[in-house]
């Protein structure tokens, strides 16, 4: 995970190398102890072996905890992998 500027655009690059689903979710929070949040991606589908994300963030205080997991479709349900350890980012520049 880097974070990267390009003008003032602020975004977190996020690489996703090893997988079992072919969908991802990225879930975060701002404050160690809040409950985490999904975020709503345009586009979830795992194309390649080795897929990159760009997460947009806005605020330049404090920092970000990220955690990600797979998941695919098998016989109408949902099998999900299980969450990464969660990844801390300090949002200051």
């Amino acid at each position: 995970m880097q974070k990267k500027k390009e003008g003032s655009i602020r975004y977190l690059v996020l690489r996703v190398e090893r997988y079992q689903g072919n969908r991802v979710e990225i879930c975060y929070k701002k404050k160690s102890k809040a409950s985490w949040t999904r975020l709503s991606l345009k586009y979830n589908r795992l194309k390649k072996k080795k897929e990159t994300f760009k997460i947009r963030y806005l605020s330049t205080k404090g920092s970000l905890y990220v955690r990600v997991r797979t998941w695919k479709k098998s016989g109408g349900k949902k099998m999900y992998s299980a969450y990464t350890k969660q990844k801390r980012i300090s949002l200051k520049e």
